[in-house]
């Protein structure tokens, strides 16, 4: 039996040798990533060793800001009056004897006031006054609106003074929706608000700040940009306007791991800045029988109006979208260190190669089970001997 015992291993322990490929490897070599330079032309990829220039590269973050798409302001816009209003005219004229002496009450020095009943600006921006007509005051700030309708009455009235304010601000609006506590129509208060204030005034996000994307739509133009940025960058926390539309959704973003890791998988962004070294910690670390600590390696897309910080022959295709591979050697501190600065992005991939001895290890592993289980039949045989 022990005979049979020790032919059946022998021939289980050629066959691995002769199909040591075969094994399950976990991950591929850099070898077989085919990443020599004519492997990647063919292939259409580009490949950069990290090094001081490289690590600077990756370790630039650009956010896009409001100033890429809208003109930014750091005081409010003149409010203007628009469709909607709803308007408090008061008339002053310095005697009794005037146009509105009859129905206005009296003030100090005998000049008569007439407060008339609130008028709404209609849907062509005009309002109707006595003795004035229809006045235009649509799309102008309350002060010309004033100085309008006093020109108007000089035709009937004794020096008119007028008052105008505004009671309704109808048209002062923004609309809030998506991922926040209340959606719906915020008035705009006289003083002028701020994003965060018309996000706060609708009840918040509901989701993390790093996870939220606030979308602004005025008139044609639309832009976006993270919560996150917004509240550390008080610049990007701009004015909005009447009309804006502003819509908040949820970004999840996430990276994949792969390879000789502990744990490959597919993981979500737990906090706004996640670094090379910290992904790779999330994915289980590195397996050491089987790591290739010369091949981290770092999958992403990059344009080539990106991609020309590195080298001037991108700038040839500015808006080709170029794979890109980053190539790591944790061997050394300065890999490591290099690692520690590079922010991970949506949709990145993380591979750890194979070393090429890895597969020999998992032979030798096998083999020496191997061993241990003819010990165990000799043993058992000796006792029954």
């Amino acid at each position: 039996m022990l005979r049979s015992v020790i032919c059946t291993l022998s021939a289980i322990a050629t066959a691995c040798l002769a199909g040591c490929a075969s094994l399950p490897a976990g991950s591929p070599t850099i070898r077989e990533l085919s990443l020599e330079s004519s492997d990647r032309a063919a292939l259409g990829v580009e490949l950069f060793e990290v090094d001081d220039r490289v690590a600077d590269f990756l370790a630039q973050t650009r956010n896009h800001t409001w100033s890429d798409t809208f003109a930014t302001h750091r005081s409010p816009a003149s409010p203007v009056i628009g469709v909607g209003d709803v308007l408090q005219v008061s008339i002053w004229e310095p005697s009794g004897s005037g146009l509105f002496g009859a129905r206005g009450a009296t003030g100090q020095g005998g000049a008569q006031n007439a407060s008339l009943q609130p008028l709404a600006v209609e849907r062509d921006g005009f309002i109707t006054v006595p003795f004035a007509g229809r006045v235009q005051v649509g799309g102008l700030t309350i002060e010309r609106a004033r100085l309008r309708i006093e020109e108007r009455l000089r035709a009937n009235a004794i020096q008119p003074q007028v008052m105008l304010t505004v009671i309704a601000q109808n048209s002062h609006i923004v609309s809030v929706g998506g991922e926040v506590g209340k959606a719906g129509v915020i008035p705009l208060s006289a003083r002028g608000d701020r994003v965060l204030d018309v996000i706060a005034a609708a009840g918040g996000a509901k989701n993390p700040a790093f996870e939220s994307i606030v979308n602004i739509r005025r008139g044609n133009a639309l832009a976006t940009i993270s919560l996150k940025s917004i509240l550390d960058n008080p610049n990007d926390n701009i004015y909005v306007q009447r009309g804006d539309s502003i819509y908040v959704n949820r970004q999840q973003r996430s990276f994949s791991a792969f390879g000789a890791t502990g744990k490959s998988g597919h993981y979500p962004f737990d906090a706004d800045t996640v670094l090379l070294t910290e992904a790779v910690t999330k994915a289980g670390g590195l397996v050491d029988s089987q790591a290739d600590l010369s091949g981290v390696l770092l999958f992403r897309h990059k344009t080539g109006h990106t991609l020309a910080k590195l080298h001037p022959r991108y700038q040839s295709h500015p808006d080709l979208l170029y794979p890109t591979v980053y190539k790591l050697d944790w061997r050394t501190a300065r890999g490591i260190l290099y690692a520690r600065r590079i922010r991970l992005r949506d949709k990145d991939t993380i591979l750890i190669a194979n070393a090429d001895g890895a597969q020999l290890l998992n032979l030798l592993a096998l083999l020496k089970g191997a061993s241990g289980i003819v010990s165990d039949v000799t043993g058992n045989s000796s006792t029954s001997q």
